[in-house]
């Protein structure tokens, strides 16, 4: 039962950057620590994402995490809840800690930008310049840090 519950955690969490057009690939690997990892169409971008529900079960493996990440590729955590502490913690040791729920807020934003465009609304912006102002520089009222 616990396998499909994290099963259908880690699709939800793919959901959005599928929606951004990331590629991603699942990790059938049990070497890493992480699920899938994803890169922006430019190719420019590149995330392992780590998918846990409760971060307590997953705090200490996040250093090995860390030091086993590819190169240029920057560790996502996505998990249920976090506290202030937990933020400290991720920009202490570099990585991302963001909810479920404000990732697939990013997800609607991002279908929504897309329903306008295909719509043909003029003054919405780009696709591309929404991924970037969106997901590379906004600030998260539940993370308070840089999403990506």
């Amino acid at each position: 039962m616990a396998d499909k519950t994290l099963a259908k955690y880690i699709t939800a969490c793919s959901l959005t950057f599928k929606a951004f057009n990331y590629s991603v690939v699942p990790i059938k690997s049990k070497s890493t620590l992480w699920n899938f990892t994803c890169a922006n169409p430019k190719g420019d971008k590149h995330y392992c994402v780590y998918c846990v529900p409760a971060l307590v079960k997953a705090a200490n493996l996040l250093k090995v995490a860390i030091k086993k990440l590819p190169k240029a590729h920057r560790l996502v955590v996505v998990t249920h809840e976090h506290s202030d502490k937990d933020l400290e913690v991720a920009a202490k040791i570099g990585y991302t800690l963001i909810t479920l729920q404000c990732l697939k807020d990013y997800g609607t934003k991002m279908l929504e930008i897309r329903e306008k465009e295909a719509a043909g609304n003029a003054g919405v912006a780009t696709t591309e310049a929404a991924v970037d102002d969106g997901m590379g520089a906004a600030k998260s009222e539940d993370t308070r840090t840089k999403l990506f």
